[in-house]
């Protein structure tokens, strides 16, 4: 057959690389944790990580490990080059943190590198200088022992992935977690963090309690509940938070599986239905959880960064860490308890149901009147003015200060007031925002002085110049710490301190695809400004939220595709009573 008809081809192997590259370096901190679990590996007691341009510009990782002679420093670049297996019995029984053999070598095809590495006990080391998977220089230096990997210029040839990087900040904080990650599941090693030679965490061999003190602050201890629990062959031990401090900890939640952070859906499941009531959907626990477990009941085999593992028995580990959860919860005397009588639990299960799809409840259809569709697609709803049309001012009232209800002619009208006002504020923030318009402040009598984490710290240098459009004057006073002199006029006066870190937690935890940095700013200050469940109204107060809600683009729904409205017709309430 002709060459001109042939469609099939192999790939260069220079192509394959940097394919097998895409699947394990996603952004600098995936070079910093395959770097750091190499480091672990090797029998290190000792890491210390220095970070350039929050890790676009480079990642250096050194050890105290066993080191390696020239030969292995050269075959380690090489791919499917291991030294944790020896044949395919050792995939069912993993026990180290690398195994795959694919981790320098798909970081040199899309990179630069260098590395420095002796065996202990040794004066005389080797040098090697790889370039996108290239050995351009080995030479033998003065070293004595551990390995040094200096890893610069990430993705300098693959420009299309490059430019997929985000900016110095939020690299660094990716950077950042990971770290914190690597540090809490290994409390026995001493680890350290520099970023463009400042230091940055500096933390010695510990308990994990102290461990969390450091990242999570000094009071962390009256917030957490201890976990130690074990089953057969499965083991639970860390500590979880309490029900009543949840809310602000998204993306604080880490789960280890034999040392080795992980992600599993029904793991993290089983965390979260373990707190049941005592926490409400869109809360986030703080826990940091260890579990072991055999190697051969799970197979981490499953994903290029080992981050994702398939258990033999789910529904067992499902079942374990729920009730290991409960009992804990349930024992804590400072933990809200919560009591159901036999019909109530039954009346809590129908209660489920999805938004913004109609839902059944004891068989009553309740339809919500939108146009969801067009809202999506940009257009306003041509029942706007209908529902203007309908509203009642006279028959308004307010329930558990919470919803306000009010007659329509065709029924009843019941209103979310947090989430309308989510969209009233959303709207006018975003269109002061992009008008580039600032806000008017209320200039506070007594400034606030609010103390930042690390991480905070970066999130806040991101949002500043936004925070100054929305109304905030906010002063800069050390590297930590902020100053509060005014807030915006709408923003209710008291709690300013909360307001402000509120507004941080929430744009970390912004994760709306189609939401871009002016949104997730508008969406952050709307959840954290807007007036909440348990504020009482007066009747005045309810008919211009209302009124302002109607005068939104989309008054239907919050940032997030909420409803603000659901709409209940008489005829369904006849029903109800057999008419």
């Amino acid at each position: 057959m002709s060459n001109l008809t042939n469609k099939i081809r192999i790939l260069p192997e220079e192509v394959i690389n940097r394919i097998a590259a895409g699947e394990v370096v996603e952004r600098p901190a995936s070079v910093l944790k395959e770097l750091m679990e190499n480091s672990l590996d090797e029998g290190s007691n000792k890491i210390v990580v220095q970070v350039r341009d929050g890790g676009r510009g480079g990642v250096m990782v050194s050890d105290d490990g066993f080191g390696m002679s020239e030969d292995d420093a050269l075959l380690c670049f090489e791919r499917h080059s291991t030294s944790k297996l020896l044949g395919y019995s050792d995939l069912e029984q993993i026990r180290t943190l690398g195994f795959r053999g694919e981790a320098l070598s798909s970081i040199a095809a899309v990179s630069m590198i260098e590395m420095k590495t002796g065996l202990k006990n040794n004066k005389e080391g080797s040098f090697v200088r790889v370039e996108g998977g290239i050995i351009k220089e080995v030479k033998k230096i003065a070293w004595e022992g551990g390995t040094t990997v200096n890893v610069r210029n990430i993705f300098y040839n693959t420009p299309g992935r490059r430019k997929f990087l985000k900016g110095k900040n939020t690299e660094f904080r990716h950077i950042l977690k990971t770290f914190k990650q690597m540090s809490l599941a290994n409390c026995d090693k001493n680890f350290t963090i520099y970023s463009e030679d400042a230091l940055v965490w500096q933390i010695e061999k510990s308990t994990l309690l102290k461990r969390m003190e450091t990242f999570f602050g000094e009071n962390i201890v009256d917030m957490i509940i201890e976990v130690d629990e074990k089953q057969d062959e499965i083991e639970i031990e860390g500590y979880i938070g309490k029900p009543q401090l949840v809310g602000s900890w998204y993306g604080e939640q880490y789960l280890f599986l034999n040392n080795r952070f992980i992600k599993n859906k029904g793991v993290s499941r089983a965390v979260f239905t373990g707190y049941g009531s005592s926490i409400s959907a869109g809360d986030y626990p703080l826990f940091v959880i260890f579990l072991k477990l055999n190697p051969l009941r799970f197979d981490v085999n499953v994903h290029p960064a080992k981050l994702e593992v398939r258990f033999k028995d789910e529904r067992g580990i499902y079942n374990f860490i729920y009730e290991s959860l409960r009992k804990r919860l349930s024992d804590d005397k400072s933990s809200p308890t919560t009591f159901f009588f036999d019909n109530g639990a039954k009346i809590f299960q129908k209660r489920k149901y999805s938004i913004p799809e109609p839902y059944e409840q004891n068989d009553v259809k309740v339809q919500f009147e939108m146009n969801y569709d067009r809202e999506v697609m940009g257009e306003k709803s041509v029942e706007k003015e209908e529902k203007l049309e309908y509203f009642e001012r006279e028959k308004i009232w307010q329930m558990h200060n919470k919803y306000i209800f009010s007659q329509i002619k065709s029924g009843i009208i019941i209103i979310d007031q947090h989430i309308a006002h989510e969209r009233i504020l959303f709207e006018r923030i975003l269109k002061r925002i992009k008008e580039k318009k600032c806000g008017e402040s209320q200039h506070l009598i007594f400034p606030v002085t609010v103390n930042l984490s690390l991480e905070d710290r970066i999130v806040f240098d991101d949002i500043f110049p936004f925070l100054t459009m929305i109304g905030f004057q906010i002063k800069v006073f050390s590297e930590n710490t902020i100053i509060l002199e005014g807030v915006p006029n709408d923003l209710k006066k008291g709690g300013e301190k909360e307001i402000i870190k509120g507004i941080i937690d929430s744009y970390k935890k912004e994760d709306k695809e189609d939401f871009g940095i002016y949104e997730k700013i508008a969406s952050s200050y709307a959840c954290r400004a807007a007036i909440m469940a348990g504020d009482r109204l007066t009747i005045e107060e309810m008919i211009n939220l209302i009124d302002e809600l109607f005068a939104t683009d989309f008054p239907y729904f919050c940032p997030h595709g909420r409803p603000t409205i659901i709409n209940i017709p008489i005829s369904e309430i006849d029903k109800r009573f057999l008419r």
